[in-house]
């Protein structure tokens, strides 16, 4: 096929997920085309029969195994060996639904209500108060202040220009959206749901302080001579030189946790290396985690659902945010643990419907309106 226009591997991922676009869906077709091996390898992995007849193979319900098992079949041959990142990623998706599957081949989610998942979107709240919807500008200039123009490029918002003094935006995601921006020293912010950043349109002063609240990935600039400072919902102020990190600090988390992917950072009288995170509890004290897990953490940025090791209550703080819902239990909350990963990109009946399926969960799923999931025995 000569020079490429899209990488494979991410169009077989949209192809699970069902968002492939019309010339990406043609272009996946011509490479169906080439030979009969690209055929096979594509009817494997999304053929319904083909993938039961595998799901009712995987034995004991290990799956460990099953996972090896999916990648052996669905990634056979040499060459495919660059496509780590997407068999792995599709590989956990199909093997969370394999352990599912056969454990109850036929689980019961008490609700035909069809949730969509959430998407890009934010609201701009200008230095005057008034407000923008980011949801659907295309690109272009959206505002003037005081000399600075923001502008979307792309679905990033981004800043030009320079004030003729401070003045401060708010970039806020409801429930259920997602946004990046683009600060005007270069430094790059996504904004998880029900998240919020203030920061002001020039850092005219000897450092550079933003607040947030909710969660949020930060790349920041480079830049000694003006530090950049992280205020953590009014509790807590990071100091950053040059890195990228993961801060979240929902109100209804038992922590604020900070996690260290590239530089320094500081939190309180720690100084974080790569790799380690920094749990900030109610009562102040800091707790220092030495081995977190990076691709649980980055999950959400990366359109992901991890749920490995989780709680009930856990899993549903997270569909709250994601589907725009208020989860009501009735009675106890079922003592279980959840895993595997799997997209963030099906509607919300799909995500219940795996849940219901595993081990011990023996409760129930009601929705009321497309607002509020009741959760019973």
């Amino acid at each position: 096929m000569g020079q490429t226009s899209f990488d494979i591997e991410d169009l077989l991922f949209k192809q699970l997920q069902g968002t492939l676009l019309p010339e990406e869906a043609a272009y996946l077709e011509a490479w169906k085309a080439e030979k009969p091996g690209n055929t096979d390898f594509f009817n494997q992995l999304t053929s319904p029969a083909s993938l039961t007849k595998k799901l009712r193979t995987f034995a004991d319900n290990d799956i460990e195994a099953a996972r090896k098992e999916a990648l052996s079949h669905l990634f056979p041959t040499r060459h495919l060996y660059k496509w780590w990142a997407a068999a792995a990623a599709i590989a956990l998706l199909l093997t969370t639904g394999a352990y599912l599957f056969y454990k109850q081949p036929s689980p019961t989610v008490i609700t035909q209500t069809i949730i969509a998942p959430g998407h890009p979107g934010a609201i701009l709240t200008l230095a005057n108060g008034s407000q923008v919807q980011l949801d659907t500008l295309q690109n272009g200039v959206i505002a003037l202040q005081g000399g600075v123009r923001a502008r979307i490029v792309n679905g990033s918002l981004h800043y030009e220009g320079k004030p003729a003094g401070t003045l401060y935006n708010k970039m806020s995601t409801p429930k259920g959206r997602t946004f990046q921006l683009t600060l005007p020293d270069g430094t790059n912010i996504w904004l998880n749901s029900g998240s919020a950043v203030r920061y002001p349109i020039a850092f005219n002063g000897p450092d550079r302080k933003v607040e947030i609240s909710g969660e949020a990935y930060f790349e920041v600039a480079a830049d000694p001579e003006k530090p950049f400072l992280v205020s953590v919902a009014n509790k807590t102020t990071l100091t950053v030189l040059g890195t990228h990190f993961n801060v979240n600090a929902y109100d209804n988390e038992q922590a604020i946790t900070t996690t260290l992917l590239e530089g320094a950072i500081q939190v309180k009288n720690t100084i974080l290396k790569p790799g380690q995170q920094a749990l900030l509890r109610p009562d102040n004290q800091l707790q220092l985690l030495q081995t977190p897990d990076i691709n649980k953490v980055m999950a959400w940025k990366n359109g992901l659902f991890d749920f490995e090791g989780a709680s009930l209550r856990e899993v549903m703080r997270q569909l709250e945010r994601w589907y725009d819902i208020e989860v009501v239990f009735e009675g106890p909350v079922p003592d279980i643990r959840f895993g595997g990963k799997m997209t963030r990109g099906i509607p919300l009946n799909e995500v219940l419907e795996i849940l219901k399926g595993f081990e011990g969960a023996d409760f129930k799923f009601h929705m009321e309106g497309n607002k509020r999931l009741i959760i019973s025995r």
